[in-house]
């Protein structure tokens, strides 16, 4: 086993870790962009095809860790586009038509698991993660009150990508200092021992339509070719990005984190800045930084809720 390791550790990677058996049942993950391999109890004699099933959020999200599933939340911003892609398809979700109101599309990911599995994070450091008791409306808001919402199943580890200098004040807090950080800008969960011959569905709950009374079918990979033997991870990913990026730097990031701040008051009253943290980014990326620069995407960094004690084991189980 402890071959194996060494040999898909990225010796290149600007960090590494391993998530012994205990933990996630095998699951080996060098550096947050690397490839994941299985070596699970789950991968028995009968389920021997099982891959990782990875699922990336990338532009303003907001994400509530449930008991059993996680709420994903998308903040109305001005000419974006929220779409799902897969390896055999790209499909827009929503509808973001400027003067028009809001349908209050939900979209629900049905369970492909039995269990319920506690979450690890890879890298606390990179999240703004708060104690959703600290917001107004901990349960989220409603669906008018957003672009759309996504419901999952809880992952087994979440990984923050793209970090990105931010500074801000969270005055929600009395006498609280600022944070200066580099903060994800996008999320991946990571699904261990998935079957792909089960699949995996994204559903449109809301609103009903007459054609479909019980939701309407956005993806099921099921329907998919079978997969390669070679191919370790199935990917999905959910985007949300201005149709037309602006020149401005962080023009767009500072609206997509205005709008998701608003949607969770009071962290509507947070100071943000976007410049102040770039020369004293704490805590330092390992290894050489490079910025990230961004194209079709917003780069507004993400928020994380979740009750105090699971907060608490990210932060002390956290390998960064």
């Amino acid at each position: 086993m402890k071959a194996l390791q060494r040999r898909v550790m990225d010796r290149q990677s600007v960090a590494a870790v391993r998530y012994t058996r205990r933990q996630l049942g095998g699951f080996i993950l060098a550096g947050p962009l690397a490839a994941a391999t299985l070596s699970s109890k789950a991968a028995t004699k009968d389920s021997q095809n099982t891959k990782v099933l990875e699922i990336t959020f990338q532009g303003p999200f907001a994400f509530n860790f449930l008991d059993k599933t996680v709420r994903v939340y998308v903040p109305q911003c001005n000419g974006h586009e929220a779409y799902a892609q897969t390896d055999q398809e790209q499909i827009l979700l929503g509808h973001a038509t400027s003067g028009q109101p809001n349908m209050g599309y939900e979209y629900v990911m049905p369970s492909f698991r039995p269990d319920v599995v506690r979450t690890d994070c890879y890298n606390f450091t990179r999240m703004i993660a708060i104690d959703r008791g600290r917001c107004s409306n901990p349960n989220g808001p409603g669906l008018k009150d957003t672009y759309c919402q996504f419901e999952v199943p809880r992952p087994d580890l979440i990984v923050g990508l793209a970090p990105d200098p931010l500074t801000y004040t969270p005055n929600d807090v009395p006498s609280a200092p600022a944070v200066c950080g580099c903060f994800a800008t996008a999320v991946r969960f990571y699904y261990r021992a998935f079957d792909p011959n089960h699949g995996v569905r994204l559903v449109q709950t809301q609103p009903t339509q007459p054609d479909y009374p019980k939701g309407r079918t956005i993806i099921d990979t099921s329907n998919y070719p079978e997969l390669p033997a070679a191919q370790e991870n199935i990917a999905i990913s959910i985007r949300y990005n201005p149709q037309h990026p602006s020149d401005v730097p962080h023009e767009d990031a500072a609206e997509g984190f205005t709008q998701m701040r608003k949607i969770f008051p009071p962290l509507d009253r947070w100071d943000v800045s976007f410049d102040s943290c770039k020369a004293n980014c704490q805590p330092k990326p390992k290894g050489h930084f490079v910025p990230f620069h961004h194209t079709g995407d917003c780069g507004a960094a993400q928020i994380v809720l979740a009750g105090q004690s699971e907060l608490q084991y990210w932060q002390k189980s956290s390998a960064t």
